[in-house]
């Protein structure tokens, strides 16, 4: 009898520790179930986010497609009726500035004859150019057909770097300069950006 009882007892111990078993295993697959509904609502929210950008970026490639439509219509308008072209105006060589008259007298010793690379354009950058320097404002000025000093194209000034270095500055470009000992000026090597040296 004590066997017997002892029987029950050992499948009774048996069947609790299989509940508490299945009950610890039934607690990790809801905590698993809500970490995975937890991450299902993040990825929903990030489909959200990336259908409402691509639907700004298609509509925004709509915008520029029915631009692109108006610009090229109305190109082909504007070749059709010769009336209303629009003239080809070449891209000039050195910066717009206020005309100066030209100084008819002979080019003296207040002037000296400079060969630089004063270009805007940067397809014409390297192309050196003849400029008469004034000695004393160390303005630039252009060369007319005549050989006369013609329009000012900018001003030459000298400056330092903290490292020592000396340049000089064409303010109207703001394209810099190697220089010598002596001042003079030699080949382009930069810009000043944002009043920053920035050379090539």
């Amino acid at each position: 009898m004590e066997g017997y009882i002892a029987d029950i007892l050992q499948i009774y111990n048996n069947q609790v520790q299989l509940i508490a078993t299945m009950n610890h295993d039934l607690q990790d697959i809801k905590n698993n179930n809500a970490k995975l509904i937890e991450t299902l609502e993040q990825a929903n929210e990030k489909i959200s986010v990336l259908t409402k950008d691509i639907k700004l970026k298609d509509s925004r490639i709509a915008a520029y497609e029915r631009s692109s439509s108006i610009t090229a219509n109305a190109k082909n308008v504007i070749k059709q009726d010769s009336e209303f072209a629009k003239p080809e105006i070449p891209r000039p060589k050195s910066p717009v500035r206020e005309e100066i008259p030209s100084i008819e007298a002979p080019i003296n010793d207040d002037y000296v004859l400079l060969q630089m690379d004063n270009s805007a354009d940067e397809e014409l950058h390297k192309l050196n150019e003849r400029y008469y320097l004034d000695i004393e404002t160390r303005d630039l000025y252009n060369i007319t057909e005549d050989e006369k000093v013609g329009t000012q194209v900018g001003q030459l000034k000298t400056f330092k770097t903290k490292a020592g270095l000396l340049y000089i500055l064409n303010s109207y470009t703001n394209r810099v300069y190697n220089t010598n000992e002596d001042n003079e000026v030699l080949n382009y090597c930069g810009n000043l950006l944002n009043k920053k040296l920035k050379l090539l």
